[in-house]
């Protein structure tokens, strides 16, 4: 009999074992951690206890006993963190509450490990012999039995949330936590039983061996329900009520999972899970890019659950990998981007329409600038324009030390053209005139009407010599000038030209201006005969 008890002893320490190597290679997974420490307290449990009944050295046995009761204490902790992490509400556990939870399996370490000192917890060892089996006796101290609760308690805690979650409406999610209470209240019930002293063999704990049971059912939820692997994982994000369809692939581009919108969206039932991405998406001219595994991306596809107005979707496909980084399939995620698209045509036709009404009010504010800068008759620039310019050439040469000078031009005998033709051929006579001086300078000289029949040149970078010869070519250009109007020759127009620069005639606009002006009057004054200039 001992011999079956230490052989079932030893093999629950090796399934425990084997579990907690399993999940070794998934110990990046949710759960995973606690998980790995619940299976390595379970064995050396099992362990220690099959040492303390093959022998029959009562020190061995002591020793096993202080052994498996500093691993058993931290048992109920280590399944409450598994819970909690399973359930994704760690959140609960601060601090504060973490180190209460500590202090049953911490007392109880510090307590059987100095035993000798007190009869607190455990004292008085015997052996008690049943045929070829001998157990420890022990007796128990005024500590045992609260602190023993006290770990219940953290196990009824455990169980609580478990129960709470078998109302989740996530089938694999309420499967699994199934699984985990079955395998722990089994424990909870066997060794509550032994506690309270109710066992075939009295001081035998039946406990470790229901390890085997528990074992089994954890494998079933591991393998038949894929709990630490990455189908779970994907399904814990695949909320059954989010407004986005949800599709998991395996490695081999076959559905392997679907929520109910993108069913309800794609018109299927769940029997498509086993089948090609192919044979399901080719009704909506969405290519699954298999070379792609590795990447994301994205692809607008149209369903046309109406078939007059298909709703347009947006298709994410993510790539899915295991704790070690090896590809395990993927997820499509289908967003309903419809009304987002109306939305942006919408605003697209709204903001081309403001462009264009902006671009026509730029145009308008551009003609009406131009309109009160320019002289209508001329086409040149009026006399506010000038003014400007003027002060600001004037500043700008004061700056970078250039040279700067300005003509004033006047029209010998204007009035006497206007009375003798009539005020059209003066206005013909300006209008030319303005003509030939906007083609006579350079792209950065400013031509403008004074007023009447008076001309002003502004002319950047230009010296009085070099103003003077330009002064010159007008002069014979205007007289070469030759004008028809109504059957007559209009020739030998003539014009007195005054030149200033800065800063020798004048340091401001108007000094400038008052320069040009006394010079080319006195220009006027020597005779309408033919033309001349004089500077200031």
């Amino acid at each position: 009999m001992r011999n079956i008890i230490v052989y079932t002893l030893m093999f629950s320490a090796m399934l425990q074992l084997l579990m907690a190597v399993y999940a070794w290679g998934r110990r990046n997974e949710p759960a995973a951690k606690p998980f790995i420490a619940v299976c390595l307290i379970g064995c050396f449990w099992a362990f220690a206890y099959g040492v303390e009944m093959a022998s029959n050295d009562i020190q061995v046995k002591i020793l096993s006993v202080q052994i498996h009761w500093m691993i058993v204490a931290f048992g109920p902790l280590a399944l409450l963190l598994l819970v909690f992490e399973h359930l994704e509400i760690t959140h609960l556990l601060t601090r504060w509450r973490l180190a209460f939870l500590l202090t049953p399996p911490l007392l109880i370490t510090a307590l059987v490990w100095t035993y000798p000192l007190h009869e607190l917890f455990l004292y008085n060892f015997t052996i008690d012999q049943f045929d070829a089996l001998s157990i420890l006796h022990k007796e128990t101290g005024v500590l045992f039995m609260p602190i023993v609760l006290a770990l219940q308690g953290i196990s009824l805690i455990t169980y609580y949330y478990l129960i709470r979650s078998l109302a989740s409406t996530n089938h694999i999610k309420r499967q699994q936590s199934i699984a985990i209470l079955l395998a722990q209240l089994i424990l909870f019930l066997v060794n509550g039983l032994k506690n309270l002293d109710i066992s075939p063999l009295q001081g035998f704990d039946f406990t470790p061996h229901t390890l085997v049971i528990s074992s089994a059912l954890y494998a079933f939820a591991i393998f038949r329900y894929r709990w630490l692997d990455i189908i779970p994982l994907a399904r814990t994000t695949l909320v059954e009520v989010i407004p986005a369809g949800v599709i998991v692939l395996d490695e081999k581009n076959r559905i392997v999972d679907i929520n109910p919108f993108a069913r309800e969206l794609l018109q299927v039932t769940e029997s498509i899970i086993g089948e090609k991405t192919q044979n399901v998406f080719a009704q909506f001219n969405f290519t699954f890019h298999a070379e792609t595994r590795q990447e994301k991306y994205k692809k607008e596809i149209k369903i046309g659950r109406n078939l007059e107005q298909p709703e347009l979707f947006e298709a994410n496909v993510m790539p899915l990998k295991d704790s070690a980084g090896q590809f395990k399939g993927h997820i499509i995620m289908l967003h309903d981007i419809t009304e987002r698209k109306r939305a942006e045509i919408t605003i697209q036709d709204t903001n081309q329409r403001l462009y264009a009404q902006l671009n026509e009010i730029e145009s308008l504010h551009a003609q009406l600038r131009e309109q009160a800068i320019r002289d209508s008759l001329t086409g040149l620039f009026n006399r506010r324009y000038l003014d400007e310019m003027l002060e600001q050439e004037i500043q700008r040469a004061e700056r970078y030390h250039h040279p700067l000078s300005l003509i004033m031009l006047d029209v010998n005998s204007f009035k006497k053209f206007n009375d003798t033709f009539g005020h059209k051929a003066g206005d013909l006579i300006l209008k030319t005139l303005g003509e030939l001086i906007q083609s006579g300078i350079r792209k950065g000289d400013i031509a403008c009407r004074y007023g009447g029949d008076e001309f002003t040149l502004i002319l950047p970078e230009i010296g009085l010599v070099a103003a003077q010869q330009c002064a010159d070519r007008l002069r014979q250009d205007i007289y070469q000038m030759k004008i028809e109007f109504n059957g007559q020759t209009l020739r030998n127009i003539t014009a007195a030209i005054g030149v200033a620069a800065f800063p020798e005639h004048g340091s401001t606009g108007s000094l400038m201006l008052q320069s040009a002006d006394r010079a080319m009057y006195q220009t006027k004054q020597r005779g309408e005969l033919g033309l001349d200039y004089a500077q200031a």
